[in-house]
Formats: structure tokens, C-alpha cells, sequence
């Protein structure tokens, strides 16, 4: 039997599509030399916290060992960038599916974690985790 997650992480490594959404798009270059880009300022407020950043990254791997060394390295990147990372979906690790391959914590202490748990999970396991 094969595992889900497992199954996504081929498939996306396999496929090699011919079209590229960034083919619609034409860049005109414009230069900025009027700004100064030590005052520009990403930050954003979102959750109750401020972050240097409007990115997150959006993991869906977790759930088997396969994406668990890919939220690793995923882990590892948000770690260093104070990026916030997003598991998902939890749900497996509430299975018993590989709870390890979701958190990375305890290896990246700085590391800034939320997780998607589904629509259909009561919201106190969200935060329980």
C-alpha cells in the first residue's frame, strides 16, 4: 500500500508540464533609482504577530517519511529566515501517521509553526499541537 503523501511528492517530481504560468506574464523592466530600499518595508501583521515578511511556506508533505525530509529542509529554510511554516495537513499525524514528519522544533527552536488540520477537526487540536 502506498502512502498518499508519498504519492504527491512523486507525482510533482514526475511531472514535467510544457506550460508555465510565468509564460502570460511579459516584465517591463522599471528601474527604482528613486527609492531607497532601506525604506521599504515588507513587514506585515497577521495572527496577532508581526513578521518581517508577507510569505509563508505552505508544506503539505507531512505524514510519512518521504515528506518528513522534505518538511525538514522546509523546516530548516523557515528556521533561517524567520519565515512562518504551515504543516498540513495534520490529519495524518492525528492518525498516527508519522507524527514526527510534521515538527521540527526541538532541531530549529527559532523555527515559527502553524499547521492546517482540516476544516473538520474541532480548532483545540490546532492549537493542542
Amino acid at each position: 500500500m502506498t502512502n498518499r503523501k508519498d504519492d504527491h511528492i512523486r507525482y510533482a517530481l514526475k511531472y514535467q508540464s510544457p506550460y508555465n504560468s510565468f509564460d502570460d506574464i511579459e516584465l517591463i523592466h522599471k528601474s527604482l533609482p528613486t527609492y531607497d530600499l532601506d525604506q521599504i518595508d515588507l513587514s506585515t501583521h497577521f495572527a496577532g504577530r508581526d513578521w518581517d515578511f508577507p510569505f509563508y511556506i505552505n508544506a503539505m508533505t507531512g505524514g510519512s517519511a518521504k515528506g518528513g525530509a522534505v518538511n525538514r529542509k522546509l523546516a530548516e529554510v523557515a528556521s533561517r529566515t524567520g519565515i512562518l511554516m504551515v504543516t498540513g495537513s495534520y490529519s495524518a499525524a492525528l492518525k498516527g501517521e508519522a507524527p514526527g514528519s510534521f515538527d521540527y522544533r526541538q532541531e530549529f527552536p527559532d523555527l515559527d509553526l502553524a499547521t492546517n488540520i482540516g476544516v473538520d477537526k474541532p480548532v483545540d487540536l490546532g492549537i493542542k499541537t
